[in-house]
């Protein structure tokens, strides 16, 4: 869930440096791992376990009040799971009425919120610390289809702070957790190759660690520098993405581009663990999309009326029937403006949603904005390394990847 200011969608730009591995193991490094599981992560704040969304695109912890949340949704809604309650002891109330600064923040997806900020205890994994500071929050504006979330934010600290609403001493999740000695480097690896069953990721999260501690028996990654200290010192994820192109089901790019797919443009693309989706600029996406679709079912013998029949649009999205999913072309782009840089390939599997009663969604979107979500974390595994200002990933289901 990506922060709708400004800086909101400016990162790190990524440039690929081609080489089979440019980041050092570090077997002695202090590391903590934690279940991620449709996107939710479990953490335990003052003995009370809290669910809240993993989110690369934030740098705190932000868990809701549980009062405010039960008067709103309902007695008892604070026991579902994803809800993001915390609940402020007798003791020490939590106060919205101007007793205690209040802070503002707005989210991707017209969700604002009013905070206030608390030290308290933190356990994470069997790990404990007694002094993390960590947000409050209400909702002030909630859309009628956003769902309301509690944060798990694993971004770097940006190193200017005037541009958000924070007070002066506030430290990211993962530098807390370093000056703790929890963890021993400003890092972390996500690890999705495992069944996916939301629209949300599931995997493992391990902070402070170097990828020969995720991925033993590989040597060869695809390995970036954050070479922009300008950009990355936001602490966003971002990289290069050139070439979105369609494949077929064995991997052969189709000699049919539509208009949108066939231009050579590249994009910095944000990686954001909170977005469902993924979201590109280029009007027309979701058309090119349909038409192979719709040349594929033609081929394989459909009518017409099956053929229409088996999808169907409503505003962006693009919705299948599941017997014809595994139809949809395989998305592939590259991470380098270089030509002979890995593709990276989405299967439907990755990019489609099961709806229920066999109907699928295509989580691809056109949008002002561009953000690799879901579809991108459930095909690749992904390392981010603030330390040396590096990101390493590799596909997952496939050998490792590697430059040539």
């Amino acid at each position: 869930m990506s922060k709708s200011i400004a800086a909101a969608l400016v990162g790190a730009t990524l440039s690929v440096s081609c080489r089979a591995s440019g980041l050092q193991s570090n077997a002695s490094a202090k590391t903590v791992t934690v279940p991620v599981r449709d996107g939710l992560v479990t953490i335990n704040l003052d003995g009370q376990d809290v669910d809240l969304l993993l989110d690369s695109g934030d740098f705190e912890i932000n868990v809701l009040d549980g009062h405010w949340y039960e008067g709103k949704y309902g007695q008892g809604a604070c026991k579902r799971r994803g809800s993001g309650c915390y609940f402020c002891p007798e003791e020490k109330p939590c106060d919205f009425d101007g007793k205690e600064p209040l802070y503002k923040v707005s989210y991707e997806g017209n969700t604002s919120m009013e905070s206030i900020y608390r030290h308290g205890s933190l356990s994470l994994a069997g790990h404990d610390t007694t002094d993390i500071l960590f947000r409050v929050s209400r909702a002030t504006h909630v859309d009628e289809y956003s769902r309301l979330y509690g944060l798990f934010g694993i971004r770097r600290l940006p190193k200017n702070l005037q541009m958000f609403s924070v007070p002066p001493n506030v430290k990211g999740v993962l530098e807390s957790l370093v000056d703790n000695d929890i963890i021993g480097r400003l890092s972390y690896t996500l690890r999705t190759n495992t069944p996916q069953n939301t629209d949300l990721i599931s995997g493992e999260l391990t902070l402070g660690d170097t990828p020969p501690a995720v991925e033993s028996n590989a040597t060869n990654y695809i390995v970036t520098d954050m070479a922009n200290k300008r950009d990355s010192d936001l602490g966003y994820v971002q990289a290069s993405m050139s070439r979105l192109r369609l494949f077929d089901a064995e991997g052969h790019l189709l000699r049919e581009q539509g208009p949108a797919l066939g231009r050579p443009e590249s994009y910095s693309v944000h990686i954001d663990t909170g977005a469902n989706a993924i979201f590109l600029p280029q009007a027309g996406l979701l058309d090119d999309i349909q038409w192979k679709l719709q040349l594929r079912l033609t081929r394989e013998g459909y009518t017409y009326e099956e053929v229409i029949g088996s999808f169907w649009r409503r505003k962006n999205y693009m919705y299948v029937k599941e017997d014809v999913a595994s139809f949809l072309p395989v998305l592939g782009f590259q991470l380098t403006d270089e030509e002979k840089s890995e593709w990276i390939k989405i299967p439907p599997r990755h990019y489609c949603t099961s709806m229920g009663a066999g109907v699928w969604v295509i989580e691809v979107r056109e949008a002002r904005f561009n953000i690799l979500g879901t579809p991108f974390l459930r095909a690749c595994s992904i390392h981010v390394d603030f330390t040396d200002l590096k990101l390493a990933l590799f596909q997952n289901g496939m050998p490792p990847l590697m430059m040539t």
